[in-house]
């Protein structure tokens, strides 16, 4: 039988279900019936398996997972990340003050870098992300 999904062909051939009588009768909606149960068969061996063309073995070992970061850890990246933007953008922002101020040697301003001083309010850090605004 072939079939098609999302772009990929399969050819499967269906394998046919052998039944034996399981020797219970019963009734369904008025008719006598006699049950069957599928015959014990072989289980296909490791090396028949194959998921969308691609073959896999049920006891094959799989690579180890990646290490998570515990929760301080990735809150410390984090922090650590936000500063390293806050420091770009600050660095960003002094030297193109330094520009318009005519200072021509950008060499005095790149090496330079010292956070902008004065009363900062503490939601500062929560809202200073760049935004299209901000930009504009």
């Amino acid at each position: 039988m072939k079939l098609n999904y999302r772009g990929a062909d399969y050819e499967i051939e269906p394998t046919g279900v052998e039944l034996q009588d399981s020797g219970v009768q019963g009734k369904y909606r008025g008719c006598d019936v006699n049950f069957h149960v599928a015959a014990s068969g072989s289980q296909p061996t490791a090396s028949m398996l194959s998921y969308r063309g691609v073959q896999y073995h049920p006891g094959q070992q799989v690579g180890g997972a990646s290490v998570v970061q515990s929760a301080p850890d990735e809150a410390r990246n984090l922090m650590m990340r936000q500063q390293r933007t806050i420091k770009i953008r600050q660095q960003a922002l002094l030297e193109r003050a330094a520009e318009e101020v005519g200072l021509t040697l950008s060499t005095q301003v790149s090496n330079y870098w010292g956070r902008i001083q004065g009363k900062v309010n503490p939601s500062f850090r929560a809202t200073y992300h760049r935004s299209h605004v901000a930009l504009s």
